[in-house]
């Protein structure tokens, strides 16, 4: 792992520990299958093997969901027939395209997620596996046609940020985090995911700017960006004096195919609100994730001088601060 890799790694964790319990974290961290798109190399000569199974499955936890989860869990780990047994049993076109997967020939394969993607062209599930396909047979250039076209056409899905990641290599993987001020609301703790979901819906549609923060933020983790983007708006709107409100928005809208959305809202914030800790944070971490660590640094030593004791976006910063010292010995 470069420094680089090694600093967005940091950032992500630190900013996970920081923000507490929210909706779809756990499913995220126990899904094998989301790993994989990590390790696909994006080169211009077929591939040994089969390209990986990407299933977001969010916060669903229906019979079906958690089936396709134990099926992915078995291709995994090598069970290949198992696991296409598991995902025959199901007509979802989740279940389809796993099921190609599992059963992975490069002609036949090709074959099926190329017609599934002609009568779902605007399915980002879809797209995303005809582009891992088509660079397993060694054609790149259309994979990276039918990654664009899961951001085009199916944006507001995890699938669409999966290709994002393998459109900008360079970048961390995923989108990045808000970290709140604000504990999570009550009754939340202790619930299933999708009660979560359902919980924090119900709030922001009647609630004020926590509650249309908190619930942008689960949708954050769930891929939803461009969903989140809008509940982080409405936030600013119901509070346009207040820093938090506003850094969120402004966070938001960051996009790796467009990054100077979120950095042209979040630098005049930081000079309208020179003493937010917040504000100093997010903008620290967004530098990051494009490799500006000195100026990065910057901002995050800031926050910590800005903000108090025991505050999230203090906690995080002290903690990426740390692991920067570790990597200039």
């Amino acid at each position: 792992m470069t420094p680089r890799q090694r600093t967005v790694a940091l950032v992500a964790a630190a900013s996970l520990a920081a923000a507490g319990v929210t909706v779809g974290v756990t499913l995220a961290q126990s899904d094998p299958s989301k790993t994989a798109v990590a390790g696909a190399p994006v080169v211009g000569k077929p591939l040994t093997g089969a390209p990986p199974l990407v299933l977001e499955l969010g916060a669903r936890d229906d019979a079906e969901a958690r089936a396709l989860r134990v099926a992915s869990r078995l291709l995994a780990a090598g069970k290949r027939s198992d696991a296409a047994r598991q995902f025959s049993l199901y007509p979802s076109l989740d279940a389809q395209v796993a099921q190609i997967i599992a059963q992975w020939s490069p002609d036949a394969g090709l074959r099926g997620l190329q017609a599934l993607a002609l009568e779902h062209s605007d399915s980002g599930l879809v797209q995303l596996h005809l582009g891992l396909a088509l660079v397993w047979v060694g054609r790149v250039a259309e994979a990276e046609k039918a990654w664009r076209l899961a951001l085009e056409k199916d944006p507001d899905t995890a699938y669409a940020v999966r290709a994002a990641d393998l459109l900008h290599p360079d970048l961390p993987r995923g989108l990045p985090t808000f970290i709140p001020s604000f504990p999570n609301p009550p009754g939340l703790d202790g619930l299933a995911p999708p009660a979560q979901l359902a919980l924090l819906a119900r709030r922001a549609a009647q609630g004020g700017a926590h509650d249309r923060i908190s619930y942008g933020v689960a949708l954050q983790r769930l891929g939803q960006r461009v969903s989140a983007e809008r509940q982080l708006a409405l936030a600013a709107a119901a509070a346009p004096n207040d820093p938090e409100a506003l850094a969120a928005a402004a966070f938001g809208r960051f996009d790796k195919e467009q990054p100077e959305r979120a950095f042209s809202q979040l630098g005049p914030l930081a000079k309208r609100f020179p003493r937010s800790a917040t504000i100093r944070y997010h903008l620290g971490v967004l530098l990051l994730w494009l490799g500006e660590i000195d100026p990065a640094r910057k901002q995050l030593r800031a926050a910590v001088a800005d903000g108090r004791k025991g505050q999230a976006v203090v906690d995080a910063a002290q903690a990426v601060l740390a692991e920067l010292a570790k990597l200039k010995k």
